[in-house]
């Protein structure tokens, strides 16, 4: 995403958010709030209901998991489940880790959106809130483009 905002030549995100107190509370204490998945406006986004967890690449998996812990955390894991036991750990743990975390959207248009200020700021009662991804650089190192889908398939 760094690439895709410096394309523009700002080093700058916005984010639309209601005129409430938490969006002040926001501001004053100097936080930013990720709401919980299933209490977004779209009831399908980051839905663990699209992820096809029939067949799971476990070698994937636990690359992942060494990346994530260390190559000792992933060797002990390897030496305490089979192959079976990591399938079913990961059918269970999977929605509960999507469920688990939030999500913060950001724009990387400048300015007045007429859509996002409907949509996400109270009907355009709110507020836009500019953020310079150079002052926070590890906070916004995992920023990330929304992938709009035509039609929704389940992911593998």
């Amino acid at each position: 995403m760094f690439e895709e905002i410096k394309k523009t030549g700002k080093p700058y995100v916005f984010r639309y958010r209601p005129n409430n107190d938490y969006t002040l509370d926001e501001i004053k204490e100097s936080y930013i709030y990720f709401q919980k998945r299933e209490l977004l406006n779209d009831p399908l986004d980051s839905t663990p209901d699209l992820i096809d967890l029939k067949y799971i690449d476990t070698e994937k998996l636990l690359k992942l998991f060494e990346k994530l812990v260390g190559k000792e955390k992933r060797q002990f894991i390897e030496q305490k489940f089979n192959t079976k036991q990591l399938e079913e750990i990961a059918r269970v743990s999977v929605p509960k880790f999507i469920n688990k975390h939030g999500i913060a959207c950001f724009s990387m248009l400048p300015g007045i959106n007429m859509p996002l200020l409907a949509n996400y700021a109270n009907h355009h009662k709110g507020l836009y809130l500019q953020y310079n991804i150079d002052l926070d650089s590890n906070f916004f190192k995992n920023i990330r483009l929304m992938n709009y889908q035509k039609e929704l398939k389940k992911f593998q």
